[in-house]
C-alpha cells in the first residue's frame, strides 16, 4: 500500500513537470514568433526582390518552429528558419538579423528552393533611383 501511494505521487509530480515544460515551450515560441525581429524577417521574405525572383513571387512566408533571439543591451542578433511559398516554387530560408543601437536589420540569409537552387541573401536594402539628382 505504501509503495502504491509513492508511485501515484511520483506520477502526479512528473505530470506536473510535464505541464510546466510544455507551457514554457509554448510561451517561448509565442514570444519568438511575435517579436519585432520575427515580424521584420517575415516582411523581408515577402518583399525582398531576390527572394521574389527565386520563387516566382512570394505568396506566403511563415516562420518555422526554429528561432533564436539574443539581446545585449541595445545590440543583439536573431535567427529564424522560414518556409516561403512562391508562384513558381517553394523554399526554406535561414535568415539572420542584427540589432545595433536598438534597430533591427537583416544581416544575411540563405534560401534553398525545393528544386535545390541556393540563393544567398545579403540583407542589403533594395537600391532605388535617386530622383533628386535629376532636379
Amino acid at each position: 500500500m505504501f509503495q502504491k501511494q509513492d508511485t501515484r505521487e511520483l506520477i502526479q509530480g512528473l505530470e506536473g513537470w510535464a505541464v510546466i515544460f510544455m507551457l514554457t515551450v509554448l510561451s517561448s515560441a509565442a514570444y519568438v514568433h511575435h517579436s519585432t525581429p520575427a515580424e521584420l524577417a517575415v516582411q523581408f521574405a515577402e518583399h525582398d526582390a531576390v527572394v521574389q525572383e527565386a520563387v516566382g513571387g512570394v505568396e506566403t512566408a511563415k516562420l518555422g518552429w526554429i528561432g533564436n533571439i539574443h539581446y545585449a543591451g541595445s545590440d543583439g542578433w536573431a535567427s529564424f528558419k522560414m518556409h516561403v511559398v512562391g508562384g513558381r516554387t517553394n523554399g526554406t530560408m535561414d535568415i539572420t538579423l542584427q540589432r545595433q543601437l536598438g534597430k533591427w536589420n537583416v544581416a544575411s540569409g540563405k534560401l534553398v528552393t525545393d528544386s535545390g537552387h541556393i540563393v544567398k541573401i545579403d540583407g542589403e536594402p533594395i537600391k532605388q533611383a535617386n530622383n533628386d539628382a535629376a532636379e
